[in-house]
């Protein structure tokens, strides 16, 4: 992926790079069978996945929609 003049890092893990489905699943898989801490807290992911709910729900009504926090 490239941006206007900006590369973001890479993710980089022991033995190469990781696609972004494989880092969420490893740390799932570390938060449940490891008991560590997941990459982002709920606290932080509520909000991101109210806003991605007020976006379907706008597209079905094709009005403004509330992000319910």
């Amino acid at each position: 992926m490239r941006f206007r003049g900006v590369r973001p890092p890479p993710f980089r893990v022991a033995g190469g790079r990781l696609h972004a489905l494989q880092r969420s699943l490893e740390g799932f898989r570390a938060w449940v069978v490891e008991d560590r801490a997941y990459l982002i807290p709920a606290t932080e992911a509520l909000p991101v996945l109210a806003a991605v709910d007020a976006i379907y729900r706008s597209s079905r009504t094709s009005c403004r929609e509330e992000i319910d926090l």
